[in-house]
């Protein structure tokens, strides 16, 4: 009877000690470090299929194991030093538990981290804004990287800013107004700042952006 008894308070301290973990992950360690602009490692091709492989069979909501790590948005919820943190070899409490990830894993996701977790395709980081921006070729790859996938595309939580004419309802053209597309970007408030619960468009990216408006927002 002492053995069965001293098994449960064992079992019951270990979910208490786990709960108090991650109650507390978004607090462990904040992320400030500038983005790599020589990465090119992105959740959609390297990161999510070593989540898949390695984390969600617990960390799902059909695993049951909280932090969900399942999709982009969650993964996103927590900071980059959070995410290297429960991976190095010498963390409290390494994942995954059974097995390391392999040095080559561990890699690509400190690369992606570093370069600020884009998503999908690496936007060219070389910035020229001398020629005229076309829509089609230098604002649907930032959007589609940064706005679309999942959130503004017409079946996430934002308006949709698929097409041409759903951007220009965010852009005119006043960069003060803060209901515009470039000022949403900026934005000092960070609960008003765009990509809301993702890494910040980059300088060049903005500059792209801020030049297609100011030379009135074409469909070209």
């Amino acid at each position: 009877m002492k053995k069965v008894l001293l098994s449960v308070l064992s079992v019951s301290a270990l979910c208490l000690l786990n709960s108090c973990y991650y109650d507390n992950f978004k607090e462990l360690h904040p992320q400030s470090a500038p983005c790599d602009t020589s990465n090119t490692v992105t959740y959609q091709a390297n990161v999510k299929a070593i989540m898949d492989a390695n984390c969600i069979s617990c960390h799902s909501p059909g695993g049951g194991t909280q932090p969900y790590l399942d999709s982009y948005q969650n993964l996103s919820t927590y900071s980059s030093d959070q995410l290297l943190a429960v991976l190095a070899p010498n963390a409290l409490k390494p994942m995954p538990p059974s097995s390391a990830l392999s040095a080559s894993d561990v890699g690509l996701i400190t690369q992606w981290v570093k370069g600020c977790r884009p998503f999908g395709a690496i936007i060219n980081t070389a910035c020229d804004t001398s020629a005229a921006m076309s829509f089609s070729t230098d604002i649907v790859p930032i959007l589609s990287a940064n706005c679309t996938n999942g959130c503004h595309d017409n079946v996430g939580l934002g308006h949709s800013l698929i097409t041409v004419a759903d951007v220009q309802n965010d852009t005119f053209i006043v960069f003060n107004n803060v209901s515009s597309l470039v000022y949403s970007l900026i934005d000092t408030v960070p609960s008003r700042r765009m990509p809301l619960g993702r890494p910040h468009l980059s300088d060049c990216q903005i500059a792209k952006i801020r030049r297609w408006v100011l030379e009135g927002a074409n469909d070209n």
